[in-house]
């Protein structure tokens, strides 16, 4: 297999953009931190796990066509590792409302930053896309392309809902999950890239080893699609439901009618001939 430059480059920029936001957060340098003052910021630890993940993404065999060593695969697999081990921890700080050390390990920040609850802590969707690029490089390193393809389309739904989010004034102190940190723009663009840098070259992989022919393929694509379908109308559902001022009822049929649609498009798909 021929070198994925694409991916290669992603992965670079990746590795590129964490190391200059951390050198902003060092330098106190705010154009590299959050691109303008009134955005949010990415956090230091955010931009360390961007930094794991591009070593992580070169090292995988699907990017290059020489095999690596064995040292420099472990280096690989440990980079990624930490990266959503990182993304699961903070994560545990949301659910279980704890403090575990790990927002501030780097750098310090102070309280009442822009658009931030818990001072150095990433957004959790920021948490959430790291521990899923980590586990689809897991998948994509057992050959479960397919899985991995999913993975990667979900990371880039979710980062494309923030991106959305950063530069719609209605909901931009909000984030995609109300009331916590909100993912900083740069970092949504950044998961966007690898998001697809995860798809494609998972999904060139799968479509080597399928008939180009076959029925299952096109029914596939349909299934993998929902995917991107089922949490960008629950969370435009969620939006609207926030914004209005109508009576109850009102709010539970919009939401009723939405998730019906999903449920009908769902078996359209995978019981159409």
């Amino acid at each position: 297999m021929p070198i994925n430059k694409t991916v290669a480059l992603i992965a670079l920029l990746t590795i590129i953009s964490g190391s200059l936001v951390l050198f902003g957060w060092a330098f106190d340098i705010t154009v590299l931190k959050s691109i303008l003052p009134t955005w949010v910021s990415m956090k230091a630890n955010a931009a360390f796990c961007f930094i794991l993940i591009g070593i992580m993404l070169l090292s995988l065999p699907t990017v290059f066509a020489a095999k690596f060593s064995i040292l420099l695969s472990c280096i690989g697999w440990f980079c990624g590792l930490l990266a959503g081990l990182i993304g699961v921890l903070t994560l545990s700080e949301y659910l279980f409302d704890w403090n575990i050390g790990i927002d501030q390990w780097l750098i310090h920040e102070s309280a009442g930053t822009v658009g931030t609850v818990y001072a150095g802590r990433m957004a959790p969707e920021t948490a959430w896309c790291f521990a899923l690029l980590a586990t689809a490089a897991w998948f994509n390193t057992v050959r479960s392309h397919i899985v991995a393809v999913s993975l990667g389309l979900l990371v880039l739904i979710l980062s494309l809902m923030a991106t959305l989010l950063n530069v719609t004034s209605a909901f931009s102190i909000f984030g995609i999950a109300f009331g916590f940190t909100q993912m900083a723009f740069h970092t949504a663009v950044l998961f966007m890239l690898l998001g697809y840098a995860v798809i494609t070259m998972n999904w060139r992989c799968y479509d080597e080893n399928i008939p180009s022919t076959s029925f299952s393929r096109s029914r596939l694509i349909l299934g993998i699609s929902m995917i991107a379908v089922i949490p960008v109308v629950i969370t435009m559902t969620l939006l609207v439901l926030f914004q209005l001022r109508e009576d109850t009822e009102i709010k539970i049929a919009i939401f009723t009618q939405n998730i019906a649609a999903i449920m009908e498009l769902s078996v359209a798909i995978f019981t159409t001939d």
